[in-house]
């Protein structure tokens, strides 16, 4: 199975996010990127969510609340028999989406770390349980330059 069009979009783009958090890493160069590592590791997720529900044609949510996304990943893992323990991390980020973005109160070093450390345990599970999004970041990295 390969990933349709549109899921790539989505997939390019959670990785993108993706690497953007991993890039300014646990110990930011400036205390003020810390919320935009939380927010990255949120949307890189949810973008990841994205393009799981596009290519299995659930459709992507659209909705502005996504936990509705969390649910609709959910109940696609349900219906392929798939381990849908991490959603729990998908979430957890979803939860704290607001706070990274508009909170009024500085955000923690380990609030931000604790945000990384989900959206990567939510990648691993999500290659893990959906082969075709690994498969694809494989051929890319394979890809010359």
């Amino acid at each position: 199975m390969s990933l349709s069009l549109s899921a790539r979009v989505f997939l390019e783009r959670a990785e993108a996010f993706h690497r953007s958090a991993e890039l300014l890493g646990d110990d930011p160069p400036d205390r003020l990127y810390a919320p935009a590592v939380g927010l990255l590791a949120v949307h890189s997720s949810i973008s990841m969510t994205d393009a799981l529900l596009i290519q299995f044609d659930t459709g992507r949510s659209k909705s502005e609340d996504h936990a509705t996304a969390a649910q609709a990943l959910e109940k696609l893992c349900s219906a392929k028999g798939h381990d849908k323990s991490g959603v729990k991390h998908l979430r957890e980020l979803i939860r704290n989406k607001t706070r990274f973005s508009y909170g009024e109160a500085l955000v923690r070093d380990e609030e931000f770390k604790k945000a990384k450390l989900r959206m990567e345990q939510f990648f691993k599970w999500a290659y893990q349980t959906f082969p075709v999004v690994a498969q694809t970041e494989e051929e890319a990295d394979a890809q010359p330059v």
